[in-house]
């Protein structure tokens, strides 16, 4: 029963982060893939790694064609540019134009305020052991995953 009640209570918070996420993306005028390429391009710049549409395809395990669509329409909007790899002019690589930079801030700008929100309701020992139990489960589904 509890294994039960676990589970749908992360089913019902996972529902509700969606939500989060959906009225965030909504607010800064972005649909939930696009503002998922642009964390995923914007993660990979800052950490000088190149991003290329082949990363993206793999990444969101996505079909060639949808995700080609996809960056199209976000390069005419100017969200994202496509720049030749100075190693080899035949590689293509994503970056972020600076509309696609304000759209990473205004999305933290959103989250931020959901985050100062939860601070003023949750104490520090209150996430603390919430923080502990989610390790916990996680190392528990890793021995789960392992088995299969």
């Amino acid at each position: 029963m509890i294994n039960k009640e676990i589970t749908l209570a992360i089913v019902e918070l996972n529902k509700k982060i969606e939500k989060v996420r959906d009225q965030v993306v909504k607010k800064v005028g972005l649909s939930k893939i696009q503002a998922l390429v642009l964390i995923n391009i914007y993660n990979n710049n800052k950490n000088n790694i190149e991003c290329s549409v082949k990363h993206i395809v793999e990444e969101f395990e996505a079909n060639q064609g949808n995700t080609s669509s996809l960056l199209k329409r976000m390069e005419s909007s100017g969200l994202i540019e496509k720049v030749k790899a100075k190693d080899d002019e035949r590689k293509v690589n994503l970056v972020l134009t600076e509309l696609g930079k304000n759209k990473i801030l205004e999305m933290r700008d959103e989250v931020d305020k959901y985050k100062s929100r939860m601070d003023a309701e949750y104490t520090n020992e209150n996430k603390k052991v919430f923080i502990d139990n989610m390790k916990k489960l996680e190392e528990l589904l890793d021995l789960v995953i392992e088995e299969d």
